[in-house]
């Protein structure tokens, strides 16, 4: 994490707890954090301290006693914490509204409706009040198509010329850019490994998705966890849409031990199941009747049949519906 070199942009519940703009999270309850994923959210949710950098000195931040709520932080928007990667251009698309209004490719944008903005972190905050205002049952339509009247001011890519312009949104809100990448803002390690030395590095890395995963079982009764569940619709949608061989193998292997995690969950039905009925027999020394197993049998049938009801029906809402135009 010391690799991204102008640190890390935070939301208000984050600067509540005690980190600002600029820090860099280097480890949590004494080790070292190794990356920017998805992993570092649960990790924070389960903290108890954080050491950051801060103007090239280690301050170390308690977190709440009771934890986060890991779902809820990956939902901020905008995002408890984000790489701090400069307003720059990396492409503009075309035929889209920036493309349209003359926006170059390495151009810089510097305000959105009078409000200075420095990163992308940035434009997304001023993109999230919008959103808060659409998303109000006050919100009509009139407002609606006010709020993609957006006036910029950019710097164009020569570094001396700025244009102020007035633009039209897209129906979704877009401007129809593609963000700069944050490669040359991030220094990256190279790890090699040997056959030997790769073996207990994948080890470790599937025990820490492992333990992840297991952590994560407590959000599934919870509301928001529930909704999150998916069929092999949502399966498909979370690999990426060009070939990542890491990022493919590593959902590949994340699959298979959740897989691997659901079969030995206490219902009846699924191995978990079977081996509570031994351990029953094993302490009671007789098998159960045949009406119990039956009962067992019914109640492991319906428990499975609400769970793949619920996968599908959200994926129906997440993506079947939204091409009806629901």
């Amino acid at each position: 994490m010391r690799g991204f070199q102008n640190g890390f942009e935070f939301n208000a519940a984050a600067e509540k707890i005690g980190f600002c703009d600029g820090d860099i999270p280097v480890s949590i309850d004494g080790e070292e954090i190794e990356g920017f994923s998805v992993m570092l959210m649960r990790d924070l949710s389960n903290a108890h301290e954080v050491k950051v950098l801060r103007n090239g000195a280690e301050v170390t931040i308690q977190m709440p006693e009771d934890g986060l709520d890991m779902l809820e932080m990956i939902e901020m928007d905008p995002a408890f914490m984000a790489p701090c990667i400069p307003s720059i251009i990396g492409e503009v698309k075309a035929g889209t509204p920036a493309a349209e209004a003359g926006i170059e490719q390495g151009s810089q944008l510097l305000s959105v409706n009078g409000e200075s903005i420095d990163s992308w972190y940035d434009y997304d905050c001023i993109a999230a009040v919008r959103n808060d205002q659409l998303a109000s049952e006050n919100c009509t339509r009139a407002d609606s198509l006010a709020l993609r009247e957006v006036q910029l001011v950019v710097l164009r890519p020569d570094g001396q010329t700025k244009d102020t312009l007035d633009i039209c949104l897209t129906e979704d809100y877009l401007l129809g850019v593609a963000r700069v990448t944050p490669d040359d803002y991030v220094t990256k390690e190279h790890i090699d490994y040997t056959l030997l030395s790769c073996i207990p590095a994948g080890v470790r890395d599937g025990w820490q998705q492992l333990t992840g995963y297991v952590n994560d079982l407590k959000y599934v009764v919870t509301p928001k966890g529930a909704q999150s569940v998916g069929s092999f619709i949502t399966i498909g949608s979370i690999f990426p849409d060009a070939w990542d061989w890491h990022r493919f193998w590593a959902l590949t292997a994340l699959i298979s031990i959740i897989l691997a995690v659901m079969n030995i969950l206490p219902i009846p039905g699924l191995d978990g199941g079977h081996v509570m009925i031994l351990l029953y027999e094993a302490l009671t020394g007789h098998e159960p009747s045949e009406k119990v197993m039956e009962w067992i049998e019914w109640i492991g049938l319906g428990i499975l049949g609400a769970l793949m009801l619920l996968a599908f029906g959200n994926d129906i809402v997440r993506f079947v519906l939204p091409l009806f135009g629901f």
